[in-house]
């Protein structure tokens, strides 16, 4: 398990294909022995780096058309074995999947949407009330229903980024106030 942030966004438009075709030009330069393991050196390290800098750049611009739909959140609980499964509806194929040092990227093509939406709907059911799958489901299904026929093509990303351990629930402790919050009576 691990403290991620977790990012959900839609490219849309004319963006959504170069976008989608280089995500895909990246994926297949995977190389590996056995094809259910996965890791970051799995990628030559220009493709990790490129990828590094493609989130980067989401992250920087989330704000700004192509980006139809953005959120982030963190999840300090997740294992991150679900988001294959999440990301893959029955009736699409898989979706991309690359890895970098930093990051975990996931891409779909969106077409209608409602395959994703629906399959998001479904798999928060079967989550057992799992918050850390529901958050992450009820923001894929919000991605997928930005669909609209005046997008055009649109592309679906859940990026996963690791930035530390696993929480524990006695390191969560609330009593105390940490250094980076200023104190009212404290000096700036």
């Amino acid at each position: 398990m691990a403290s991620q942030l977790l990012t959900v966004s839609v490219i849309g438009g004319a963006s959504s294909a170069v976008a989608w075709s280089t995500l895909e030009d990246w994926a297949n330069a995977r190389t590996f022995d056995e094809p259910n393991e996965w890791c970051p050196s799995q990628w030559p390290i220009g493709i990790r780096l490129r990828l590094d800098h493609f989130v980067d750049s989401l992250n920087a611009n989330r704000c700004s058309p192509p980006i139809l739909y953005f959120s982030c959140h963190a999840d300090t609980w997740s294992m991150g074995d679900m988001y294959d499964q999440l990301m893959q509806p029955p009736v699409l194929g898989k979706p991309l999947h690359l890895m970098s040092a930093h990051h975990e990227l996931w891409a779909q093509p969106l077409g209608d949407g409602h395959a994703i939406a629906h399959h998001a709907a479904d798999f928060r059911h079967q989550s057992s009330g799992i918050p850390e799958y529901c958050w992450v489901s009820n923001r894929v299904q919000e991605a997928a229903m930005v669909y609209n026929e005046e997008v055009g093509q649109a592309t679906l990303l859940l990026v996963r980024t690791v930035v530390g351990g696993l929480l524990q629930d006695e390191g969560r402790m609330l009593d105390d106030v940490p250094s980076w919050i200023p104190k009212i009576d404290g000096e700036p």
